[in-house]
């Protein structure tokens, strides 16, 4: 097993103010196989309240399942020398969608392919309906690709709320290197478990915490939260995503009659956004219809 002293620190990421548990992020490079990594070190605070502890459990249970979601290396929630534990997991390369999202700001400019804003929504579609039922990638492409929902895998899977969606925290990869082809898209990837929940843990009382980023929040937050809170939140990453900014708009109103803006006439794209907006969680779509409803409304693009 590797330890902290097996990783050298090459700098602090700005990204450090983002995150829920953190005393900062880090890039690393391991000693042995020259590989970078990221460490997010993390409070005692977050230690002692179990908050860094749950995070490292939620994503062991998503280890090595799904390449949507960011992996973990490894952990050590130990204090006691340095200070602070420190959480080590995959890189990916390209930053996040917030980064690149602040890279078209300084340029006022508008992003111009709604094939990207597509492939992001499928990612973070799979990576939600996995979050909820469990299922693998390639079954959850199957089905949606015959126009079936997925269920969860069995009650052996315990469902995870992410409760922190926004473009601060869907991270972009070339998962298999880059490709030959100019015209493919990177892979989106969902990151940073530290306000999430299980269903086990709802049942103990333990619900998604106030470190949820509050211009992202759904509106039945704080009175109450559930997996279609997921669902409300990816919808206003996308919002932010065709308009090139990383808050959504101020106004309800706008941004939910209104997800893309003008900025794109797909309205067949805007239909479903605006159903992941709706103010009643009810009426959004549950994470396993989600990646069906992606690749129908892809479809008729």
């Amino acid at each position: 097993m590797s330890a902290r002293s097996d990783f050298i620190t090459i700098k602090g990421l700005s990204s450090a103010k983002n995150g829920g548990n953190n005393r900062g992020v880090y890039l690393v490079k391991s000693k042995r196989s020259g590989i970078k990594y990221i460490e997010k070190r993390v409070s005692k605070t977050a230690i002692d309240s179990g908050y860094a502890e749950k995070e490292v459990c939620i994503m062991a249970q998503c280890r090595g399942s799904h390449p949507n979601m960011i992996q973990l290396l490894f952990a050590d929630l130990d204090d006691s020398s340095l200070g602070y534990g420190s959480i080590f997991m995959q890189r990916c390369e390209l930053g996040s969608l917030d980064t690149l999202i602040s890279q078209y700001m300084r340029k006022s400019a508008r992003l111009t392919d709604e094939g990207f804003l597509y492939k992001v929504l499928w990612d973070m579609s799979l990576a939600l309906c996995f979050l909820a039922t469990g299922a693998s990638v390639e079954k959850t492409r199957s089905r949606a690709s015959v126009g079936k929902t997925v269920a969860k895998v069995g009650s052996r899977w315990n469902s995870i709320l992410h409760c922190d969606i926004k473009p601060g925290n869907v991270f972009l990869t070339w998962a298999n290197g880059r490709p030959a082809d100019p015209c493919a898209y990177p892979t989106a990837v969902l990151g940073d478990f530290g306000c999430s929940a299980t269903e086990e843990h709802a049942r103990a009382g333990a619900h998604c915490h106030g470190r949820i980023t509050p211009c992202f929040a759904p509106p039945e937050f704080p009175l109450g939260y559930h997996e279609r809170g997921d669902v409300y939140m990816l919808g206003l990453t996308i919002h932010c995503l065709a308009m090139m900014r990383n808050t959504p708009r101020s106004k309800s109103t706008e941004r939910e009659l209104h997800p893309l803006q003008g900025l794109f006439g797909d309205s067949s794209l805007k239909a479903l956004l605006m159903n992941c907006l709706n103010h009643k969680p009810a009426k959004r779509p549950a994470p396993g219809h989600l990646p069906m409803l992606v690749m129908q409304v892809h479809g008729k693009w």
